[in-house]
Parts: structure tokens; C-alpha cells; sequence
């Protein structure tokens, strides 16, 4: 898979774009929202670059741009197959069951490309418990790869190993709100993947960030992938997004895209 540090531009596809989080505190010059297939497409440029068609006509598809498309369960089998393929990360919430978000998922596998030298199937499958966590990891996305500056830098391959899914092994996030010393329940400690994001503003000491996330990660079983980053923002929160593999019974698959 492509290495998202070398793109230039966020395309963030959706059908309903309320449903998009905002990323203006990201990219101040918020480029056009285009329609494609039917589904609005929203555009960011990465760091201070201004999203003007002067911009964007030296970007080469594919090449200087990241896709993602968010969509619920039920409306996967609406999507063009060429949309879908064309995606980097194609983000998936549940609307009612883990069966049927299971069973909705499944044909997306069938469409993925294994990159060459790469342990990493194109596009990118995850999938969430509901859209909000899904819009909190567009969030988390969109800081990686809009913001001028990182304080934590995170390798794309560690967000692929702590959350994507896969044929056989379907990873549902969930999202939780952390406290300072809150201790993690059982359920939590067992999960496969998680990230863990610190924010606050300038007066955040990054000596007690540490001290936290080594104290919460301590918590997890030692097979559990990690990952922890430092986000600016006026608020000081800790926001945990939780990965936990889902039972695939063998409910039947949908037609074939």
C-alpha cells in the first residue's frame, strides 16, 4: 500500500457528507466537494497549501492523492465496484447486528489487491461498531496526514496490523472516552488493537502523556498492537479507539460484487 506521508491531498468520500467530521481545523483552504457515481466527495490539501485548481491540476490521481470512503453496512452492495476498488481505506459502520455487518463486508475482500513486497491488501477494510467511531478515526486520519506538525509520528503499518480486516478476520472499533488514571475493564484489556489519543493544547506536558500511555498500555495483553499519538486541540481529552475480532460464523455471503 501506498505510504500516506507522500500525499498531498484527502479525498473523503461518503454518500451522506453530514456524516464527515470536520477537518477545517486541519485545512483552512477546504477544497471543492465534488459528486461521483452519486457520492459526495470532499477534498483536503495537505499542511498550508491552498486547495486551488492550480494546486490541484498538478495532482496526480492516484499518485499525490489518498482515498477513503465511509459507508454504513447495508449500502455497500449500492457502491460501484470501481469506486470501491479505487479506494485506499473503505471504512464500514454497523447499522444494526455483527452478523450483518459481517456478512455485509465479506464481498469486499474479493476485491482487494495484494501490493507487491508489501504485506498489505488494497483497499484497506475497516470496520466500526457505529459512525461515530468511524468519524473519530477519520479524525485521527486526517491529523496524520493534513497537519504541518506531528508530535508522534505513526507508521501507516501499525494502524494496518492494530485495525484492518481481513478475509476470516473481521476487527470491529469501538470507541471510548478515557479518564486520567481510569482503569481499562476486561473486555477492554483483551482487545486486539488499540489507539490511544492524547490532546490538549500547548501547556500539555508531554512527560505526563508518556507516563499515561505506559500506564494504559501496561493494562492490555501483551499481544495486543498499540498505538498512541499526541494531538493539539483546546481540550484536553484522552480518546481510546478499540479493535475486537468479531466470531465469523459462516452466515451466507451476499452475491459477489
Amino acid at each position: 500500500m501506498r505510504v500516506y506521508e507522500g500525499a498531498r491531498e484527502l479525498r473523503i468520500a461518503c454518500k451522506h457528507d453530514d456524516l464527515l467530521p470536520s477537518l477545517r481545523e486541519y485545512d483552512p483552504h477546504q477544497g471543492t466537494c465534488e459528486i461521483e457515481c452519486g457520492i459526495s466527495v470532499k477534498r483536503f490539501c495537505r499542511g498550508t497549501e491552498k486547495c486551488g485548481e492550480e494546486v490541484l491540476a498538478h495532482i496526480e490521481d492516484g499518485v499525490d492523492t489518498w482515498r477513503i470512503l465511509l459507508t454504513a453496512d447495508v449500502s455497500i452492495a449500492e457502491i460501484p465496484v470501481e469506486i470501491l476498488k479505487k479506494q485506499d481505506m473503505v471504512l464500514v459502520y454497523r447499522t444494526n447486528s455483527e452478523e450483518q455487518l459481517t456478512e455485509c463486508v465479506r464481498p469486499l475482500f474479493s476485491l482487494q489487491k495484494r501490493e507487491p513486497d508489501v504485506g498489505v491488501c488494497h483497499p484497506a477494510v475497516f470496520c466500526f461498531a457505529n459512525v461515530d467511531a468511524a468519524k473519530e478515526f477519520i479524525h485521527f486520519i486526517g491529523w496524520q496526514m493534513l497537519a504541518d506538525v506531528q508530535v508522534i509520528d505513526i507508521d501507516f503499518d501499525d494502524v494496518i496490523k492494530a485495525f484492518a480486516s481481513q478475509q476470516g478476520h473481521i476487527l470491529c472499533i469501538s470507541k471510548k472516552m478515557l479518564i486520567p488514571q481510569e482503569e481499562l475493564s476486561t473486555q477492554d484489556a483483551e482487545v486486539q488493537g488499540a489507539l490511544l489519543i492524547f490532546r490538549g493544547d500547548e501547556q500539555l506536558s508531554i512527560y505526563e502523556v508518556c507516563g499515561q500511555a505506559e500506564e494504559l498500555s501496561r493494562s492490555f495483553h501483551e499481544s495486543t498492537n498499540i498505538i498512541w499519538t499526541i494531538e493539539m486541540c483546546h481540550e484536553r481529552s484522552v480518546t481510546a479507539l478499540f479493535a475486537t475480532r468479531l466470531t465469523d460464523q459462516g452466515f451466507r455471503s451476499r452475491d459477489e460484487l
